[in-house]
């Protein structure tokens, strides 16, 4: 049996809204333990914290600190229109690090880590549990074609407990290295995604791919805050959305899913398949 751990970072994006479908499609569907580790940032975030009121082993919110005094060695001029030096990328490899010393405790207590955001819609469910008592071990994300020109998901989902430190501590490692810094800057990347997708490189980790998206980015009302990208209302769906291709991205997935497909796991990726037994 695999045991799973739900974990929960970054900002308490649309929790209200979530929550039930957090516990339902994530924690429940899983049996999984839950670690919290989130920065503040919304006015009831001490109180919505709480909202995650089973299977809570490890709970923490703590404010942002200085990136210019985390990051104190980043030296490089930095430019308006990149992400992977703005101070929200910045804040998110805070984060990742800050876990990676949470996870000290927790990393051989679970195999796989679940890690993904707190403001998403599900419209049919994740891999089962069965899928990786079968599947090679590795660090599994998505890889939905709405983002690949800009770098891809770009971030692991479901990352087996071999890989968790490296893959938390990746991006710190990159930002607190000038010389690594400089390297990624001569790629002439810009986006935050392709930051991590290098900083994996240079501790020799990769993905491995989930093929079919089942989610997308939410939010409450169309002024809600967003780092890019304001939320919009789907044409079709007529939904709240972050990014409009997302979310009919998954929507065409879960057609495949109303018509029989489901997970399999082959040829070392994990996507959906007619089932015709």
């Amino acid at each position: 049996m695999v045991k799973f751990a739900f974990i929960v970072m970054y900002e308490l994006r649309s929790i209200n809204k979530t929550i039930n479908e957090l516990y339902k499609n994530i924690i429940n569907y899983y049996n999984a333990d839950v670690i919290i580790l989130c920065q503040e940032t919304f006015e009831n975030d001490v109180n919505n914290i709480d909202l995650f009121d089973k299977n809570v082993v490890y709970k923490r919110m703590y404010k942002k600190p200085c990136t210019k005094e985390y990051f104190s060695n980043i030296v490089h001029e930095h430019k308006s229109h990149h992400t992977w030096d703005s101070e929200f990328g910045l804040q998110i490899y805070i984060n990742l690090k800050e876990m990676s010393k949470v996870m000290e405790t927790y990393k051989n207590d679970y195999d796989y880590f679940i890690s993904l955001r707190t403001d998403i819609e599900f419209l049919f469910p994740l891999p089962p549990e069965n899928i990786f008592e079968v599947a090679e071990k590795g660090i599994y994300s998505f890889d939905p074609d709405y983002c690949r020109f800009w770098g891809g998901w770009a971030t692991g989902v479901f990352i087996h407990k071999d890989y968790i430190i490296d893959y938390l501590n990746c991006t710190y490692d990159v930002m607190s290295n000038n010389e690594l810094i400089q390297a990624f800057f001569l790629t002439k990347y810009t986006s935050q995604e392709q930051l991590i997708n290098f900083a994996m490189r240079n501790k020799n980790l990769s993905f491995k791919f989930i093929k079919n998206l089942n989610l997308y980015f939410i939010a409450e009302t169309l002024k809600d805050r967003t780092t890019r990208h304001n939320p919009k209302i789907h044409p079709e769906y007529g939904v709240i959305c972050k990014y409009i291709k997302q979310c009919s991205e998954a929507n065409e997935n879960l057609k495949l899913w109303n018509k029989g497909y489901r997970w399999i796991y082959e040829n070392n990726e994990i996507f959906l398949k007619l089932n015709e037994t």
